[in-house]
């Protein structure tokens, strides 16, 4: 290409409560453009710019530590051309769609590490009587991010017993030599306590 792209982007998802692998999102970020001396005019054509928008990820977590997913989004940047004049500096608008694959490591449910190739297409909208279509056009690239999720994991242990909290554990070693001693005296104590406001009910308490 006549130029290389460098962004950095910050993404917020709301998976839906109803349907998890759905998840909105909108995100923010920057971008820088080499225009790698376009037309011979060494640093002229270089640009920054901001941009913003929203979309919708589809992401499947086919096992325990891995998800897949693609996700199409679209929205708005604004390009500052710095290099143009000496005592001004340009702005046009653009807007863009893209379209993007996921592929996530996940080591822990809160943790993950993702790789993302991605498709962009982006246009100019400049003011009338402008044209400025040099920078239309697609743009391929693959970026690497690292996302923090919150809550606690459902299919911990700790979830699935929500409503019972362990405490005042007291167990001394034990000796297998007076089995006959504990028939008669306890190995130890522990009180289990119903933290919420219903009644819970047919409960089963084992020791192992």
């Amino acid at each position: 290409s006549n130029y290389n792209i460098f962004e950095v982007a910050a993404s917020f998802r709301f998976p839906l409560k109803s349907a998890p692998v759905f998840q909105p999102f909108i995100q923010a970020g920057t971008g820088q453009y080499d225009s790698r001396n376009y037309l011979g005019d060494g640093d002229k054509w270089d640009f920054n710019s901001i941009f913003g928008g929203a979309g919708l990820l589809y992401s499947n977590r086919f096992s325990k530590d891995f998800e897949i997913g693609i996700g199409l989004a679209g929205g708005y940047s604004q390009a500052f051309f710095a290099g143009l004049s000496e005592d001004l500096i340009y702005t046009i608008p653009y807007y863009y769609i893209e379209a993007a694959g996921s592929l996530a490591l996940d080591p822990s449910y809160n943790l993950s590490i993702e790789v993302k190739p991605r498709v962009k297409y982006q246009s100019a909208i400049p003011p009338e009587g402008v044209e400025l279509s040099d920078f239309d056009g697609f743009s391929a690239g693959i970026g690497v991010s690292l996302h923090y999720r919150f809550g606690e994991d459902p299919d911990s242990a700790a979830s699935l017993i929500r409503s019972l909290k362990f405490g005042d554990v007291s167990l001394p070693p034990f000796f297998a030599a007076m089995q006959s001693y504990y028939i008669k005296n306890p190995a130890g104590t522990v009180s289990v306590k119903n933290k919420e406001d219903q009644r819970i009910t047919d409960v089963k308490i084992s020791f192992y």
